[in-house]
Formats: structure tokens, C-alpha cells, sequence
């Protein structure tokens, strides 16, 4: 068993978690853990085992077997790539979470491709090991098919509200409607335009990108926990 397998399996071990589930909270294909630990992944690339690591609550050098301890930081101080800075948008605290907890809320189908998100929590559920500590962190439920099959009607979508987006990201645009409610779209980031505009494109055959509004901010989608298929 090679170290990267080991240590891997430790940190499972010690979160209690299942591959699947680590890959998911770490934005991976589900399948991508099993992979490793079953050897069919022999080069992973280091962007990735990144990811996975703050999902394990981890550091990459532990994980590489260039560290003999697991130091973890928290997910919202982790040093990240200057890139858009997020412009100020999101709900207002909702009580009733605990520390360990985040809200979760519905949406409902709006224009064709759209829906509108009501900012009043429907459950709250534990956070995933990238949002611990993140402020406003949040669960969406998913609707419409724009990404399938990346994401289908029904999945959880895990949201961080400040984390900069990337050129291929998978995110939440949202666009102010009112004080309890926002527009949205779900898509892959591909940037803004000169007159800052976000740009999107999607999954699904036939879907035509989409051009948002400067207005419009995009959160990004960290992972997600499959829905009853």
C-alpha cells in the first residue's frame, strides 16, 4: 500500500467518512477516491489531492508523505489565487444553526433555465469539511437540468459565499430580487466581459450559454450530495 493510500484511508478513519462522501464535499467526482485507494489512479494530479486534503482536513504535504502530521486549516483561511473579488451580496444570518450547522434552502422555477431562491431555511445540515468555519455558508436544492448529469433535480449544492471564482468553476449566480428572495441561474464560470457581464456555460445538450448582468455575482459550488435518484 503505497503512503498517499494510507494516509488517506487514516484520515477517512479519523473524520468517519466514506470515499464517496469525501470526494463529493471536496467538489471530486464521487468516484475519484476509490480510485486511488483501489490503484487505478496511479499519477492523481496535485490541484485535486489539494482539494481532497482540505477535505480531509488535511495539508497536501501530509497527504504527499512529506509531513508526519495532519495540520489542517481552517477552510476560510486557507491562502487562495487572487482572481474576481466577490462583490457584497447574500442573505441575512438566519438563526437557529448551530456552529456545526448550516441552512438550507428550496427554490422554486422562474424563467427557463432560472429559479428564484426564497432566503428562508427549510433544514439545516451539517457542514461539509470545505465549509467549516465559512461564514454564511449555505445548502441549495437544486432544480431544472441545465447541469445534468453533473448535478440533477434534487441534490443538495453546497455553497461558499466568498470564495472567489475560477475559469470553470461550477457556481451559483444570484441577482437580487427583494429582501427574502434572488434570482438564479447554476452554470461553469467562464469570467466576466468588458462591460462585466458574468458568462456561463452548462451541460446540458442544447443549452445555450447564458450572459448575466453586472449585477449578477457568482458563488461558488463546492460540492454536492446526491438526491434520491
Amino acid at each position: 500500500m503505497s503512503l498517499l493510500i494510507e494516509r488517506i484511508r487514516a484520515r477517512l478513519d479519523a473524520l468517519g467518512l466514506k470515499p464517496a462522501t469525501a470526494a463529493r464535499a471536496a467538489g471530486l467526482h464521487p468516484d475519484y477516491l476509490r480510485n486511488i485507494l483501489e490503484g487505478k489512479s496511479l499519477s492523481p494530479r496535485a490541484d485535486k489531492l489539494a482539494q481532497l486534503a482540505r477535505a480531509l482536513r488535511c495539508d497536501l504535504p501530509y497527504l504527499l508523505g512529506q509531513d508526519p502530521a495532519p495540520h489542517y486549516a481552517a477552510v476560510g483561511s486557507i491562502p487562495r489565487p487572487l482572481r474576481e473579488e466577490p462583490e457584497p451580496f447574500g442573505h441575512a444570518p438566519m438563526p437557529g444553526a448551530s456552529d456545526e450547522e448550516m441552512p438550507v434552502y428550496a427554490s422554486r422555477e422562474a424563467a427557463p433555465g432560472g429559479f428564484i431562491v426564497d432566503w428562508q431555511p427549510v433544514e439545516y445540515v451539517r457542514r461539509p469539511a470545505p465549509l467549516i468555519r465559512v461564514r454564511d455558508a449555505f445548502g441549495l436544492y437544486m432544480i431544472g437540468t441545465a447541469m445534468s448529469p453533473r448535478y440533477e433535480p434534487g441534490d443538495l449544492l453546497l455553497i461558499h459565499p466568498a470564495r472567489p471564482p475560477a475559469t470553470r468553476d461550477h457556481v451559483l449566480a444570484l441577482s437580487g430580487t427583494g429582501p427574502g428572495s434572488a434570482a438564479a441561474i447554476v452554470g461553469r464560470y467562464l469570467g466576466r466581459d468588458e462591460a462585466g457581464r458574468i458568462e456561463l456555460d452548462h451541460y446540458e445538450p442544447g443549452h445555450p450559454p447564458t450572459r448575466l448582468q453586472p449585477e449578477w455575482h457568482a458563488r461558488v459550488i463546492v460540492g454536492a450530495y446526491e438526491g434520491r435518484r
